[in-house]
């Protein structure tokens, strides 16, 4: 009823909405996540910019918990905010134009998709279609590389003049190196000297309650204890969407050990933090690994089985680092990834210059920049 009432104001107070002298720019948060990732970066790039006018729209009553005060931000349901939704020039959304809160094509307002992430995972053939419709209802794609705007227009039918390379604006601070180690260190609370941070993916195709750890969970963990050296922490992230099936074993560990920092969304937003402390990733199929890849830092793969249905954009044989099947080889490899980066540098980097090609055109720190002049030149 609420939904019906709210479009009904909508149609009628856009009979006469009025225009704004700023470009107004709605950022469509997720249901789990407030401020992240690219659109975080650009939001703050506008804040302080006299031609935009930026706010958030969030999901749900609770969302609100999820935004700082001095932060505009706003219920997609709120009949107080139907005019600045009407006069938005252009809505930043990172899946799909989910949750915005009007008809935007309807009132001929532009959209940037700036999607998620870099998956492993392709689309299954029978999402597609509904993913190509939705991709070329945008005014831009942002994608990161050549290799993208020939998988998303030759085999995904989006549109070529939509798919826009220029970079992903969470990766400049990683490639500019902008952000102090130290101090987000130090709110973060870590004191160890080395980090290392576990990212994995954990849940895809199934409903299956996966373990923390690979394995044996409470017996990797512990292994992983024991070759830890005190000046070493782990942080663990855990995928947003992860049931959160942790044993008796690893809670203590995670309770009581001092290296130890379980950093979830809800804890740390801003993955691009973690990875900009980290010294070393440790993961599954995760994309987190194509953001990291940018610090020229190594990554411990978790050899467990494709959680994919086969359906892949990048490939299995690209995840390139240390391969680790069982607990032992993950012991013996993140020993040397931790403490001998330059053997890592020699076993890879001629692979990893080449997969750095294929995602990334730009690694010029400029990706932000790139996007704001692509939504001036789009509301004009």
């Amino acid at each position: 009823m609420r939904d019906w009432l709210f479009n009904r104001c909508v149609t009628i107070r856009s009979i006469s909405k009025n225009e704004d002298k700023k470009i107004v720019v709605g950022f469509v948060a997720g249901t789990k996540t407030g401020i992240a990732g690219s659109s975080k970066t650009l939001f703050e790039a506008m804040k302080d910019d006299p031609k935009f006018y930026p706010y958030w729209v969030y999901q749900d009553t609770k969302g609100k918990a999820n935004f700082s005060n001095g932060i505009n931000a706003y219920y997609r349901r709120s009949f107080s905010k139907i005019g600045l939704f009407l006069k938005t020039n252009i809505w930043i959304t990172t899946h799909g134009d989910f949750g915005i809160p009007i008809d935007y094509k309807r009132h001929k307002q532009k959209r940037m998709e700036l999607w998620h992430g870099i998956p492993f995972k392709g689309f299954l053939k029978e999402n597609r279609k509904r993913i190509s419709e939705d991709f070329n209802k945008a005014s831009t794609v942002v994608i990161t590389s050549k290799f993208f705007k020939n998988v998303f227009s030759k085999e995904w039918n989006v549109k070529e003049g939509i798919l826009k390379d220029l970079g992903q604006p969470r990766t400049d601070a990683l490639v500019n190196k902008t952000l102090s180690k130290e101090k987000v260190k130090e709110r973060l609370s870590i004191k160890q000297e080395k980090v290392i941070l576990y990212a994995p993916t954990h849940q895809q195709d199934d409903d299956e309650e996966k373990e923390l750890f690979p394995w044996k969970s409470d017996e990797t963990f512990e292994k992983l204890l024991e070759l830890m050296k005190d000046d070493t922490a782990l942080i663990i992230r855990p995928h947003p969407y992860w049931k959160e099936n942790i044993s008796n074993f690893v809670q203590n560990k995670i309770n009581t050990d001092k290296r130890i920092y379980y950093l979830p969304a809800t804890i740390v937003n801003c993955a691009e933090d973690l990875i900009y402390v980290s010294d070393v990733l440790m993961t599954d199929w995760s994309s987190i690994y194509f953001d990291f890849l940018l610090m020229g830092k190594p990554t411990l793969f978790i050899d467990s089985p494709n959680p994919f249905k086969d359906n892949f954009l990048m490939k299995p044989h690209e995840r390139i680092g240390y391969l680790c099947s069982d607990s032992n080889e993950l012991a013996l490899n993140i020993d040397e990834a931790v403490n001998d980066i330059e053997k890592y540098h020699s076993k890879y980097d001629e692979k990893l210059d080449l997969l750095k090609t294929k995602i990334y055109s730009n690694i010029d720190g400029r990706s932000t920049e790139r996007c704001l002049n692509d939504i001036v030149r789009l509301v004009k």
